[in-house]
């Protein structure tokens, strides 16, 4: 579920850092994953990878700078083991994420559009598609939704 977030991740990075998308004012990801030593993983067993034109990339490189939430792009996690009940945990989780992190911070930069990108198993996507449903019609907001499923 990773590769095609992290290309994406990269891919939004270098446009703004190469100035071809100035006009991007906040991406922020949220990653779910089972533990600590996946996030270990992924951060400290990839390669830096360096771009054509020599700038890092956002994942690995550069997600742990200035991870700020007012920071252009702004990563966070989620830990999902050992949880009793992880979709309801995920629900909450996420409703709070896509409500406070990206809906309330779009309507006060004045915008009408979320942008959600999800990848990973049916009820991930499922609870990222209905939550985004909820929130548009509470919030008056399209949260534009790109779902892949990945079964893991």
């Amino acid at each position: 579920f990773l590769p095609p977030m992290r290309s994406i991740a990269n891919w939004l990075y270098t446009e703004h850092h190469e100035g071809y998308r100035p006009d991007i004012k906040n991406v922020h990801f949220v990653w779910s994953v089972r533990d600590r030593e996946l996030i270990q993983a992924l951060v400290e067993g990839m390669e830096l990878q360096l771009e054509a034109n020599n700038h890092e990339s956002y994942f690995p490189a550069r997600i742990q700078d200035a991870n700020e939430s007012t920071s252009t792009f702004y990563s966070e996690f989620y830990l999902t083991k050992g949880e009793k009940d992880v979709e309801a945990l995920l629900d909450h989780q996420l409703s709070n994420c896509l409500r406070g992190a990206m809906g309330e911070k779009a309507k006060t930069a004045g915008n009408t559009r979320v942008a959600v990108l999800v990848c990973g198993p049916k009820p991930l996507v499922d609870g990222v598609v209905t939550t985004s449903m909820t929130l548009s019609k509470e919030m008056n907001l399209h949260f534009d939704v790109h779902t892949e499923l990945f079964d893991f």
